[in-house]
């Protein structure tokens, strides 16, 4: 079993996805041109060219990630590499579902940009912070540490990861007191938002006026969801998921969970960054996981595949993931 799995905000960087453009204009040429017909700019300036300032802006960065995983993984299907399941790791989930077919390109581009929208809109100083220690026991005390401080857990990003998410001064107490604790390592994220906290309530109220969600369509293939880390084809679990995902958690480290007992060796990383790649060296799971974040790691990929001419899972080299 074979999986992408598509990062979301945070990986963005100036001059993203330009050496795929240049490399495979036929593919991202009208990606590009498509995209920005529905934004109504011209992305691909900011993407190229930022100012890094703007890219970093929610309703830029959203559908600046989208663009990147979906045209990557439009060639990996040209080469044969198809996913029998697929993830995306919050804003990534829209790319998700595009590649399960649940929601075309172009209601993709404009439903994450309206959502960057809401949640860049929401009136909170808010902040959020990662968590890192090694092992589950002092996830679980500071899980009981944060009770009753009003903040929220953004994400369960692996057994050792987390990922804390609310206002920005009781972050900042939060960050003094857990970096005294021996073994555990904090950094604040480059956001300008508390998100996936109680404090994009506003957001959610706002995006679900703004769109149009019986766009969305069953799912082809599976896609295992944010807010429960379960596997559906049910247009009505992703439209919950969607909704639930600005003030739930994402719940990745029990999505890998789920990959794994699904049968799933082979994770592939679909789009730029290699947040996901580097997060399952976490888990104590066998199997192979691959990174599309340049077009050399995608060239690796596919000469792999083309030297047994085999399908990807049956010859890519083992990894602990």
């Amino acid at each position: 079993m074979q999986a992408f799995l598509f990062p979301g905000q945070g990986a963005q960087t100036v001059g993203m996805l330009k050496d795929y453009y240049q490399r495979y204009p036929s593919i991202f040429r009208p990606l590009l041109e498509e995209a920005n017909e529905q934004l109504g700019f011209e992305i691909d300036d900011y993407m190229f060219k930022g100012p890094k300032r703007v890219l970093d802006q929610t309703e830029i960065t959203q559908p600046a990630m989208l663009i990147s995983s979906v045209g990557i993984a439009y060639l990996l299907q040209e080469e044969g590499i198809y996913p029998d399941v697929v993830a995306g790791h919050s804003a990534g989930q829209f790319s998700a579902l595009v590649i399960a077919n649940a929601l075309s390109f172009s209601d993709a581009v404009k439903m994450i940009h309206v959502r960057g929208k809401c949640m860049g809109a929401v009136d909170k100083d808010g902040a959020m912070l990662a968590v890192h220690t090694k092992n589950r026991e002092t996830i679980n005390e500071i899980l009981h540490f944060i009770t009753g401080y009003g903040i929220n857990v953004a994400a369960h990003n692996s057994p050792s990861q987390l990922v804390l998410s609310g206002d920005k001064k009781i972050i900042e107490v939060i960050q003094k007191e857990l970096t005294a604790i021996p073994a555990v390592m904090t950094k604040s994220l480059s956001v300008s938002q508390a998100f996936h906290s109680t404090l994009m309530e506003p957001a959610r109220t706002q995006f679900l006026q703004e769109v149009d969600l019986n766009c969305i369509k069953n799912p082809t293939i599976p896609i295992v969801l944010n807010c429960n880390a379960n596997k559906s084809t049910s247009r009505i679990d992703i439209i919950n998921d969607i909704i639930g995902q600005f003030t739930e958690p994402v719940l990745w480290s029990k999505t890998v969970d789920e990959l794994a007992a699904s049968s799933v060796s082979t994770y592939i990383e679909v789009g730029i960054g290699k947040v996901l790649s580097k997060l399952l060296r976490n888990f104590q799971y066998g199997g192979r996981a691959f990174s599309t974040d340049t077009t050399s790691g995608f060239q690796k990929l596919i000469k792999v595949k083309q030297s047994i001419g085999q399908p990807l899972n049956s010859v890519v080299e083992d990894i602990k993931v």
